[in-house]
């Protein structure tokens, strides 16, 4: 399945019948013979719902602690957060503030708001809400869920959360004002305690910058996401997050000198770091320099080891010939 689940294959996957069909399940992944299974009991579409949540909870294994009992589609958890992630934007808001969650599809975002206080979800897809309604169950949480489009039925809150779908028509965009509510909407929503905006993290920076602060959050070796804060979330300037280490790094923008001559090591940097425009402030932090002005290494002397950099020792320096590279690799095997 490609699209939102309907409303009334979302009520058959979180009623008992639907559980129990899905606890049914062998753990094999082998999703045709699970269907074909299926179809000798149930209707070929509500089969059909369960393999796709099958897939989709285990497609959201390294993301959600909880992905094996939750109620979704393969769409939701292609398009999910992490729970790191997730729990790391969560933390931006006052502990018991009531936040607003504008467009809270089946509630991977809202398990992380509800475990900080009140939240009022509003999602447009009845089956979406069905899911999130169920998902909060599941961890033991509760919200307010209001079925709605933003930014028209935006409930009123002191904070408010929005993680806009960048494919209202099916392509991925990038553009924050291609997506649905568009970032102009949001912005013209934002109460005086703050807007807290997931974006692409290919958005472009410097027609949003002037809105709010920017943090890049990575998880693992990759970029994730780009989050924009306005009001009294936001804490000045750019910053890079590894959600799931804690590490947090916060410097002006500043330009990074190039190396005249290579040091004895390499550096490659994070994702993260590369993308938000820091690498300069760390490699001046560091006293490391670029290798080059079109390509994002540094290199320099032995550092303290650092969250944000992969250190290499320089072997050698060679010239661009195939043949003395191959010979150069053979002679270290």
């Amino acid at each position: 399945m490609t699209e939102a689940t309907a409303p009334e294959l979302a009520a058959f996957l979180v009623s008992e019948a639907g559980r129990a069909a899905a606890a049914s399940l062998p753990d094999t992944g082998d999703a045709r013979r699970a269907l074909l299974e299926l179809r000798k009991t149930l209707d070929p579409r509500r089969a059909a719902a369960l393999v796709d949540q099958d897939r989709a909870r285990r497609a959201l294994r390294d993301r959600q602690p909880l992905a094996d009992r939750l109620f979704l589609d393969g769409l939701a958890a292609a398009q999910g957060s992490s729970a790191a992630c997730a729990d790391h934007r969560a933390g931006r808001f006052p502990r018991g503030a009531l936040v607003a969650e504008l467009g809270c599809s089946v509630g991977l975002d809202s398990l992380a708001l509800a475990r900080r206080g009140p939240l009022v979800a509003l999602d447009v897809d009845a089956g979406r809400l069905i899911f999130a309604r169920a998902n909060l169950e599941v961890a033991g949480l509760d919200a307010l869920f209001v079925r709605g489009r933003a930014p028209g039925a935006a409930p009123r809150a002191p904070f408010l959360y929005a993680d806009p779908d960048r494919r209202p028509q099916g392509r991925r965009r990038h553009h924050p004002e291609e997506a649905s509510p568009r970032l102009s909407e949001l912005l013209a929503l934002a109460p005086s305690g703050g807007l807290l905006v997931k974006l692409s993290p290919l958005a472009p920076l410097e027609e949003i910058e002037g809105h709010g602060d920017l943090e890049f959050l990575g998880l693992g070796s990759e970029l994730k996401e780009l989050v924009l804060a306005t009001g009294e979330l936001a804490r000045g300037g750019r910053r890079v997050v590894l959600a799931d280490r804690g590490f947090v790094y916060e410097a002006p923008v500043r330009p990074a000198p190039p190396a005249a001559v290579p040091g004895s090591l390499l550096y490659e940097p994070h994702a993260a770091l590369v993308r938000s425009g820091l690498l300069g402030a760390l490699a001046a932090d560091l006293g490391l320099r670029l290798l080059a002005t079109d390509i994002a290494f540094l290199t320099g002397e032995a550092v303290a080891p650092q969250a944000l950099l992969r250190a290499y020792e320089i072997l050698d320096i060679l010239a661009a010939d195939p043949r003395r590279i191959g010979r150069a690799m053979a002679a270290r095997g």
